[in-house]
């Protein structure tokens, strides 16, 4: 006669589940703990309950034997203490108790107390067991027995090494994309200070020098009135055109400075300072990689 029966319990979205119930075992403690596993409402508890106390049923039933009830039998101290509400209230107390202490995993399991034989029972304590082991050990073994086998799996699982080399690989993909994120950025304002280098060099110096024309010269050269638009030209127009140029400048860079990415990554200091050195060498070696071979 098996000691031990697995139902499979269809719980709505989450689908079918298997429960490994044993002889002995509480159907509402059991219920309970897999409604709390599994995080469920306290709905579920009385039909899980249910299927359960049936499956005990089942399992406790001589084979052979046509009925599905058990042989009916004298009132036992159960029935006596329903009399009592004080002893009813200890009564769930201690299922509380018991559902407590099956939810909590532990690694040192403690035999349960036997308990004396009830007089009527048409099951005596051999069958059961001496020892029965805790329903959330036996769940908890199962799921864990599943876990490692999926994670042991070839198709799904990764080794060491191979996670070491992808850690690796992701670690110089980033160090790559900071190094040439950072040349891109140094090309643009080399342009950019280029340009305006050769614009400021483009436009006219100041001349602050006032040129006199004495009126021997003038009427030596033939030359009729006066020379206010060149010395105007000379000393306002050229210095404002200037500063107009050089205003249009300093809001290009502000837009190029707006433009730019203000994004910095948190990286450490020992991998800020080995990065730091990385694109040091590397540009040394770009700029000056033919001088060091000579």
């Amino acid at each position: 006669m098996p000691n031990c029966l697995e139902l499979e319990v269809d719980v709505g979205d989450l689908g079918l589940h298997s429960i490994v119930i044993q002889k002995g075992d509480d159907p509402m403690a059991v219920a309970r703990l897999f409604a709390a596993q599994h995080f469920l409402s306290e709905t579920y508890v009385e039909p899980i309950a249910a299927i359960l106390a049936n499956g005990l049923q089942r399992l406790e039933t001589p084979p052979g034997s046509t009925h599905t009830t058990p042989p009916k039998r004298r009132p036992t101290r159960v029935h006596k203490q329903a009399r009592n509400p004080g002893k009813l209230v200890l009564r769930d107390a201690q299922i509380e108790a018991a559902v407590t202490r099956l939810s909590k995993p532990s690694t040192t399991w403690e035999a349960p107390r036997r308990e004396p034989v009830r007089r009527g029972e048409w099951f005596t304590s051999k069958q059961l067991g001496d020892c029965v082991e805790p329903v959330f050990s036996r769940l908890y073994t199962s799921a864990a027995a599943k876990n490692s086998e999926a994670f042991q799996s070839p198709d799904e699982s990764l080794s060491l090494s191979q996670l070491k080399i992808i850690s690796e690989s992701r670690q110089q993909a980033a160090a790559e994309r900071l190094y040439r994120q950072g040349l891109e950025r140094t090309r643009r304002l080399e342009a950019v200070y280029r340009q305006n280098l050769e614009e400021r060099e483009a436009l006219p110096e100041e001349c602050t020098f006032r040129p006199m024309i004495l009126p021997m010269t003038q009427s030596t050269n033939y030359s009729t009135g006066n020379h206010e638009s060149v010395v105007t030209r000379l000393t306002v127009t050229a210095p404002n055109a200037k500063e107009a140029h050089l205003r249009t400048l300093r809001g290009a860079m502000t837009e190029e400075r707006l433009r730019e990415c203000t994004f910095q990554p948190a990286i450490g200091t020992t991998q800020r300072t080995s990065h730091a050195v990385k694109a040091r060498l590397k540009r040394f070696v770009e700029e000056w990689g033919d001088a060091c071979a000579c």
